[in-house]
């Protein structure tokens, strides 16, 4: 064997080690993360990392937050049938741990799910689910996050009202800058909708706190849009 042919050969023996040595070191890292903190971790993944990482791991709470990562890329992606897969297996999961919190995140994964196939009752039945959790154990970030995409869905279809009703709630609860904008925009759209174009020039000044778009590409485009 040449040298040359040799050195090939170490160079990928060592990136078959390399990679699951990499894989067990972020699965440690992660579980000893707060949920906020895993899904930042996780969303600054590519998206074939999180998918090994689903596979490399055992911690049941690691495990969901991965998969409530792996949700949100398909649901950006449009991947319908990828995304309800990730929402039903959060479900499972979450009610396999026990925890109120993680139940509460994946039926509003769940709902996001179902908007997906416009299929609007079980969206609504899932996201008042998740709602109704998150209420019973004050999580103000899951209250603010789920009556923000039930207020979504009223916005699609054309009850604005209810909309504007369900985002004004989702304020109250003290939403951080990326659901507070995304409900300020949705809030203008209802009222332009309504003839308040007064209320929805507020409304969009008030969106208008996202620093980092590239934090949160596709909110940053929609209020760009509604402004």
């Amino acid at each position: 064997m040449s040298y040359i042919s040799f050195h090939l050969l170490l160079q990928r023996w060592s990136l078959r080690l390399i990679v699951p040595v990499a894989l067990f070191a972020q699965v440690g890292f992660a579980h000893a993360q707060p949920l906020d903190s895993l899904s930042n971790y996780f969303r600054g993944l590519p998206l074939d990392s999180v998918e090994q990482l689903e596979r490399a791991t055992e911690d049941q709470r690691t495990l969901f937050m991965i998969k409530s990562s792996l949700f949100g890329r398909y649901l950006y992606k449009n991947d319908q049938e990828q995304a309800m897969v990730k929402a039903r297996e959060q479900v499972d999961l979450a009610e396999r741990i026990g925890n109120d919190s993680l139940i509460s995140r994946s039926f509003i994964s769940l709902g996001g799910a179902f908007a997906m196939v416009n299929d609007i009752n079980s969206a609504l039945k899932y996201f008042t689910v998740g709602l109704e959790v998150a209420e019973r154990i004050h999580d103000s970030t899951m209250c603010g996050l789920a009556t923000k995409e039930i207020g979504i869905v009223y916005g699609w279809n054309g009850d604005d009202r209810s909309a504007l009703r369900y985002m004004q709630r989702c304020l109250t609860y003290g939403a951080k800058d990326g659901i507070r904008a995304r409900a300020m925009t949705v809030m203008v759209r209802s009222y332009l909708a309504l003839g308040s174009v007064d209320s929805a020039f507020y409304c969009a000044q008030q969106a208008d706190i996202l620093t980092e778009p590239g934090r949160d590409p596709f909110g940053y485009a929609v209020y760009q849009t509604a402004l």
